[in-house]
């Protein structure tokens, strides 16, 4: 994945290089298209420089930019094209190596939903024990009167949650 984003940077850095050269041209039509396409580009400037995941949403961005009509005549004309397919090939097998091992990744060691609500209903269980432990053995009235609204509060968000799960 490192060794993708190196080389994407790298056809970015020369990609934007040869505009700004073509920009500069004596010959005419090299200047003009090159002028056009540093206009486009510019909004780009630093992406290289990004990190992975932001980067690959703007390489996405430019490479739809320079997909454009102009865009693409200008390309042809100071003989950018390849290089954007170069670029538009790299970040495509990035995108696919990144999801490839994000899936790979997601499914290792996730635990069922069964076994999850079985954990959480022990959990659940001890704190209402503690709660239960806690009310019963205070002997302020005080104390009684706060740990019952908090007894309260759980039935409510219970309450809350069911009705929200029953409805979805």
């Amino acid at each position: 994945l490192s060794e993708k984003n190196k080389k994407r940077s790298e056809i970015i850095s020369l990609l934007f290089q040869e505009i700004r050269l073509a920009s500069k041209s004596p010959i005419e039509a090299r200047s003009t298209a090159g002028h056009r396409l540093r206009i486009a580009t510019d909004a780009y400037k630093g992406l290289q420089n990004e990190n992975m995941n932001d980067a690959t949403g703007h390489i996405s961005g430019l490479l739809i930019d320079l997909e454009k009509t102009d865009a693409a005549a200008d390309l042809a004309t100071i003989g950018m094209a390849p290089l954007v397919q170069m670029l538009r090939t790299i970040n495509t097998e990035f995108i696919t190596l990144r999801d490839e091992r994000l899936k790979s990744e997601a499914s290792v060691g996730v635990t069922k939903g069964s076994v999850l609500r079985t954990r959480n209903d022990e959990t659940a269980n001890e704190v209402f024990r503690h709660i239960e432990a806690a009310y019963l053995s205070t002997t302020s009235d005080d104390d009684r009167k706060a740990i019952g609204e908090l007894i309260d509060r759980i039935n409510k968000a219970l309450q809350y949650t069911k009705t929200s799960y029953r409805r979805s």
